[in-house]
């Protein structure tokens, strides 16, 4: 039976979710103390389990494709032998055909033949016929002895015997012979179905060949997108790690710096930290809108579990995104997976993550208040989920930020 396959478009959109999706598994690391850079290596061993499961998947797709081709090898040879096949059955049929001629032939003949026999004798008839009465006597009178009348009796007898033989020989032939014609043309009907059958069994063939060469390519396809989400990840973990570097080095030479100058306290140029910790539960949103994911484990269209670190919020685009507290930026740019990204620094160790923005208002080591615009919304193509995405971590552990926000203009949808 046909296999019938699922449209090709809608899988290889879904996998491009499922291995974007992948790279929400690396979230971007802002500046951290020494005492957090074993949590970012975890984060990179994260990246190199996905790594091992996207080879694990290209080798089972490349078992699968295998697979098909041998399948698709099997079904050439049966067509091969079922056009072999048809061909014998079409050879068949024209030999019945030539038969079937051959007795039309032969009928006509006989027919013709019967047919000069059938004048021959008419001609014969018409001319006793038409020597009467008289003509008999005559040829009655004519006799010599009564041998001789009787042997002229005996002739005429023997003659319409012998037409009557000829006669009826003839119609046996023809009716034998049509008889044959008969056989011969159902035999040739009966070469006709299996012909059919033949052509519908090859166009079958033909068929399931097709779509496992469209399901070979579809395999083919995941490949090549597993080697491109493999790719992504590579770079997010080249990435990961260059920012770790980034940021120690900043830290150590600022650090250096300091010690070498030996200045007195200075105070900060930044405004004065109201307190992040001291704001929990009364912080605006960066956006109105509904929440359709929360923190924590999900499914993927696949059933594979994942987890999200933050929220995600559907509001329209060209929404003004805002800061959600004071702090300073310490990233803005964009990061594998999630786009347009700003991280903001509120001490303490917190850190507010925002992306999902077609532009950016804000730039690095900029002072931002609470409320002050940091963006516009706009859902870029390859993001993880449509939204805006934002995290709340304290260090490098993200912590559910519902439980931080004025939730009371936003609706959680489940």
């Amino acid at each position: 039976m046909p296999m019938h396959l699922a449209c090709p478009g809608s899988k290889i959109r879904n996998f491009l979710i499922v291995a974007i999706g992948t790279l929400a598994l690396i979230p971007p690391i802002p500046a951290l103390a020494e005492q957090n850079r074993p949590s970012s290596n975890d984060r990179l061993r994260q990246v190199e389990e996905q790594l091992d499961s996207h080879h694990e998947k290209i080798k089972e797709s490349h078992i699968k494709a295998l697979n098909l081709e041998q399948e698709m090898h099997r079904i050439d040879s049966q067509i091969a032998k079922g056009q072999k096949n048809l061909q014998e059955l079409q050879e068949k049929s024209r030999r019945q055909e030539e038969a079937i001629s051959n007795k039309e032939d032969e009928i006509n003949l006989i027919v013709a033949e019967k047919d000069v026999r059938a004048a021959h004798i008419k001609k014969r008839l018409a001319g006793l016929y038409q020597s009467g009465e008289v003509g008999i006597i005559n040829a009655l009178f004519s006799a010599s002895d009564l041998g001789d009348l009787l042997n002229l009796q005996e002739y005429v007898q023997a003659l319409f015997k012998y037409d009557k033989q000829v006669t009826d020989e003839f119609k046996r032939q023809i009716e034998l012979l049509a008889q044959a014609k008969e056989a011969l043309a159902k035999a040739k009907a009966d070469l006709e179905a299996l012909i059919t059958q033949a052509e519908e069994g090859e166009k079958s063939l033909r068929a399931s060949r097709e779509e496992r060469d469209q399901l070979l390519a579809q395999v083919r396809t995941e490949v090549e997108l597993h080697r491109q989400a493999t790719q992504a990840l590579q770079d997010a973990a080249t990435k990961l790690t260059t920012t770790i570097e980034q940021e120690r080095a900043r830290e150590l030479k600022a650090a250096r710096q300091k010690k070498s100058r030996q200045l007195p306290k200075t105070k900060p140029t930044r405004p004065v930290n109201t307190g992040f910790l001291a704001d929990k539960g009364r912080m605006p949103p960066p956006a109105i809108g509904q929440i359709t994911r929360v923190f924590g484990p999900y499914q993927d269209p696949f059933g594979n579990g994942l987890r999200s670190d933050g929220i995600d919020i559907d509001v329209p685009p060209g929404t003004p995104v805002t800061a959600m507290h004071s702090g300073r930026v310490i990233f803005a740019d964009t990061m594998p997976g999630y786009g347009n990204l700003i991280i903001i620094d509120h001490d303490s160790q917190y850190y507010t993550l925002t992306s999902g923005l077609a532009s950016l208002s804000r730039a690095k080591d900029d002072i931002v208040s609470t409320g002050d615009v940091i963006g516009v919304f706009d859902q870029a193509p390859g993001l993880i989920t449509p939204g805006l995405h934002v995290e709340i971590r304290h260090g490098s552990t993200p912590e559910d930020p519902l439980p931080w926000l004025d939730t009371s203009q936003l609706e959680i949808v489940r």
